[in-house]
């Protein structure tokens, strides 16, 4: 349960690194993102939910849809993809 709880937050620190101030608050659509990446808890939070495979491609929309400008969207669904494997390889 340590290693789990230890390799989601080390994951969630590089998520934090490579996702900051990404995401605005709000969408096109004036709908509330909730995982924005802007703290180290959120993207906790946002890990775990990869993790749990709960919705985790809306997290991987939302980088992807707004990493466009920068043209590493690519980046950002790979490393959703990769986490997404590896967390269900255990």
């Amino acid at each position: 349960m340590f290693f789990l709880f230890l390799l989601t937050f080390l994951v969630s620190i590089f998520a934090s690194q490579l996702f900051r101030e990404e995401l605005p608050v709000l969408d096109s659509n004036g709908n509330y993102i909730e995982v924005t990446f802007g703290s180290i808890y959120n993207c906790f939070l946002g890990m775990y939910q990869v993790l749990s495979s709960e919705n985790w491609t809306i997290l991987m929309y939302n980088i992807t849809a707004y990493d466009v400008g920068d043209n590493t969207a690519w980046i950002g669904a790979i490393f959703f993809i990769s986490w997404f494997i590896l967390g269900f390889c255990r």
